[in-house]
């Protein structure tokens, strides 16, 4: 699955350290290897990763008070501009068959809007 345009335009063209919002922390591009980068936290939980990869989900924050709830972009749909959605981690790790989820954001664009004033 492809990367999104707006998440490739963010994460291939800037670094930056982790981003900050009232709902979600997205991770950082510094590429430090730092536990927060992004190319990291995508393979860091041997559990977690590979279950939201093979979903279609791609894994780009928690929610903003630390929260382990992955937040991820929602690629099931093959939306260019997929929806920011929150899961619960609990039923993920608990193999549940069905895990909860909430939608943050209509869209990957719609996050970037309210995190930069645009």
């Amino acid at each position: 699955t492809a990367f999104p345009v707006t998440f490739h335009a963010l994460y291939g063209r800037y670094i930056f350290p982790l981003l900050e919002h009232d709902e979600v922390t997205l991770f950082a591009n510094e590429g430090t290897g730092s536990r927060d980068d992004f190319t990291v936290r995508l393979f860091a939980d041997r559990y977690m990763g590979p279950w939201l990869r093979d979903r279609h989900l791609l894994y780009i924050g928690h929610p903003h008070l630390g929260n382990y709830d992955p937040v991820c972009l929602d690629l099931t749909a093959g939306s260019p501009n997929p929806p920011v959605v929150r899961l619960d981690h609990e039923d993920i790790l608990q193999e549940r068959p069905t895990v909860r989820r909430e939608a943050l954001f209509p869209s990957f664009l719609h996050l970037l809007r309210s995190l930069f004033g645009a």
